[in-house]
């Protein structure tokens, strides 16, 4: 899935973060 810098980066975050709660 690819989206501009700025949407991408805040799409990375959010996914690491959510991937830290489930660990």
């Amino acid at each position: 899935c690819q989206a501009t810098g700025l949407q991408t980066d805040v799409v990375i975050r959010v996914e690491d973060r959510s991937f830290d709660l489930h660990k």
